[in-house]
C-alpha cells in the first residue's frame, strides 16, 4: 500500500487505497504516515466495517409532504456516507496535529 502510494500518488490516492484495500480512509492515513516514521509492523488486511444496528424510523412529516416515501436502505446509506465524511475529516485534523505534535522538539 506504502510503496503504490509513494510510486504514484495522484493514481493510488488515499481513497483508492480504501477501496482497493478494503479499509477505513482513517487507517490508510494512518498506515502511510507509520510507514513515513518507520514504526509501522505490517498487517494484511482489516476486516471492521462499520455499521448501524437500525434503521431510522422517522414519523414527523414536514406540511409540504407529497406522500412519498424513500426507500430505508437509502436513507440509512446517506446517514451513513455522512457519518463516514464527518469520522474522516476528524481522524485528519487529529492526525496532522499529532504529527505536529511528534515532530517538534520537546520542551524541558
Amino acid at each position: 500500500m506504502y510503496r503504490l502510494h509513494k510510486d504514484d500518488p495522484e493514481m493510488y490516492t488515499v481513497k483508492r487505497l480504501s477501496k482497493d484495500f478494503h479499509v477505513v480512509r482513517q487507517r490508510v492515513h494512518a498506515i502511510l504516515w507509520l510507514k513515513e516514521m518507520e514504526f509501522f509492523n505490517s498487517y494484511d488486511r482489516e476486516f471492521h466495517v462499520a455499521s448501524l444496528p437500525y434503521k431510522p424510523d422517522f414519523k414527523v412529516m414536514p406540511e409540504a409532504w407529497d406522500g412519498t416515501t424513500r426507500d430505508p436502505n437509502e436513507v440509512l446509506y446517506e446517514i451513513s456516507m455522512k457519518e463516514d465524511q464527518m469520522l474522516d475529516e476528524e481522524f485528519v485534523q487529529r492526525l496532522e496535529f499529532n504529527k505536529k505534535k511528534a515532530t517538534s522538539p520537546k520542551r524541558m
